[in-house]
């Protein structure tokens, strides 16, 4: 398939040439929210708050995960790298860590039309890596308060993107190609499908007669258009396959002065990939509801694909006071993130119609529709984004050799997530003045404890995570939180020590495959379970 960079779209960016993928792609606001966004968005501040969030503690080993990710004052752990590197500074051996990690992914989809809720469940099992790394403890020999610390490289995932979602219902009121009808209103006739190609799924619709040029009812524009597929039952459903996963290095270093005071630094060389597929399918299942048109379409398949790439650089630092052995308190603080960032859209649209006389072609040949199909062009773009600053605070409690209870909180605005882009490319200003609008400054909450016996552990967690929307746009069955609930065990002896862990969450989210100016387009509340399972195995040395 031939690929066209933006430059070679009068520098129009992806979502601006993509008429439907700002709304497919991301979830639905609430009509108070979609007012905030700004005049001249291009959809970007989707993905903006799609990548800022990330949950250090979900690339964590099971150990840390098993409390509930409370481990901003805990240390003498690997995962401190990511979490606080200062904990670097507590670690006695040298070690290397594995942390195996298999997601159950369950999606229940309800689809809403009028009095019609119709249920569709969906599964999916990813297999991955949360954790590995080594860290290498580097004593001192000076007799100095420094005890030295230590070094370690290790990968944490941030992220998941692993998801299938499916609905169906039957839709006796409207279709996507009213939504079609609605975006195409006052586009010149001439201007809809550009010379070079295809690059929205608009111009396929029009490609593919979906949508013609209405010369009867012409205001004199020229930009009025019509359908010849009347208004008749159709059965709707649609399958989104997620894909992808958020990911960190970390090259960090924590260090102990006296036994008190440990602090650490570390880099982190983030990436993400994510992609996203959908198949969305329109059947015509009854006669049109007006007796005097003729059913001209049978069915209709939709095609997308989104592929987002990106890198990014941050630094963490943090560290852990200890005013007596019973108590921890720590705090740390990472700087955004910097990513530089690619994506690529295509999509394809196949129309099924029943034998149909469309008109006469120029040469006065009948036009006979049946099988009518079209791709678009892949449409790339390349732009850059920072992600919010985090800051976290935490403090912990032991009781003596027999465990510990632990319990963290995160600072995060995600107003301040930011679009950047060349000058010469095209301006984010208006993305930028949405995620002002709609993010909110959230905080998150972890407690967590660890029962030692001997050497066999028993660890449980909760950790509360904050809506990004700020509450006044959010849906009516959003909650103000996000819920993961841990627990774990584990086995430790001198050399070696095995861990695991289960982590549970859900969340709840709506959904719409097309928006219209009445509302009476459907809508599907989605309801998205994860089960997380989470071994460790590590070796000191």
């Amino acid at each position: 398939m031939k690929t066209i960079k933006l430059t070679q779209l009068n520098r129009l960016p992806l979502r601006k040439i993509i008429g439907i993928i700002t709304l497919s792609a991301s979830f639905f606001y609430s009509d108070f929210a979609s007012a905030q966004v700004a005049q001249g968005s291009f959809g970007y501040y989707v993905d903006a708050n799609r990548f800022a969030q990330t949950i250090p503690t979900m690339g964590a080993n099971a150990r840390i995960q098993g409390i509930g990710g409370a481990a901003t004052a805990i240390g003498g752990d690997i995962s401190s790298a990511s979490v606080n590197p200062a904990g670097l500074g507590y670690l006695q051996r040298s070690e290397i860590t594995f942390s195996p990690s298999l997601s159950f992914l369950g999606s229940d989809a309800t689809y809403n039309l009028g009095s019609q809720n119709v249920p569709t469940e969906d599964a999916k099992l990813n297999f991955n890596f949360a954790q590995l790394g080594g860290a290498f403890v580097l004593p001192s020999n000076n007799s100095s308060g420094y005890k030295g610390g230590a070094f370690s490289i290790s990968y944490s995932r941030l992220n998941s993107f692993h998801r299938r979602t499916s609905y169906e219902g039957n839709n006796p009121q409207n279709s996507i190609i009213d939504y079609f009808l609605n975006q195409a209103d006052g586009i010149p006739w001439s201007s809809i499908y550009p010379t070079n190609g295809a690059t929205d799924l608009l111009a396929l619709a029009y490609d593919a007669y979906l949508i013609n040029e209405d010369f009867d009812f012409d205001n004199g524009g020229q930009n009025t258009y019509y359908s010849i597929v009347p208004v008749a039952p159709t059965l709707q459903r649609e399958t989104i396959e997620y894909s992808g996963s958020q990911s960190q290095w970390n090259f960090s270093y924590g260090g102990n002065y006296n036994d008190k005071l440990f602090f650490g630094a570390g880099l982190g060389i983030q990436s993400f990939r994510y992609k996203e597929e959908k198949r969305y399918e329109e059947t015509v299942t009854g006669e049109p509801t007006d007796p005097s048109q003729v059913k001209s379409l049978n069915s209709l398949v939709i095609g997308e694909n989104l592929s987002i790439s990106g890198t990014g650089v941050n630094l963490t630092a943090g560290v852990i006071y200890r005013p007596i052995y019973a108590i921890r308190l720590g705090a740390s603080v990472t700087t955004p993130t910097y990513f530089a960032v690619n994506d690529t859209y295509n999509a394809s649209l196949d129309a099924q119609y029943n034998n149909f006389y469309f008109g006469d072609d120029n040469n006065g040949d009948p036009i006979i529709l049946n099988d009518v199909s079209g791709s678009t062009l892949d449409v790339e773009s390349t732009y850059n984004m920072t992600t919010p600053l985090r800051a976290s605070l935490g403090a912990a409690v032991f009781v003596g050799k027999y465990g510990f209870i632990s319990a963290d909180v995160d600072f995060i605005n995600y107003e301040s997530s930011k679009l950047l882009s060349p000058p010469q490319e095209f301006s984010f200003t208006a993305d930028n003045q949405t995620i002002k609008n709609l993010y909110a400054s959230t905080m998150n909450y972890r407690l967590g404890a660890e029962l030692r016996l001997n050497t066999f552990y028993l660890r449980g967690g909760v950790g509360l995570y904050g809506n990004t929307i700020k509450e006044e746009f959010r849906n009516e069955n959003d909650d103000a939180f996000q819920t993961r609930i841990s627990g774990g065990l584990g086995i430790h002896k001198k050399s070696f020590y095995i861990d695991l862990a289960v982590v549970q969450q859900a969340t709840n989210n709506a959904y719409t495959p097309y928006n219209l100016p009445d509302n009476s387009n459907p809508t599907v509340d989605i309801k998205n379970t994860t089960t997380n399972v989470v071994a460790t195995v590590g070796f000191h040395f």
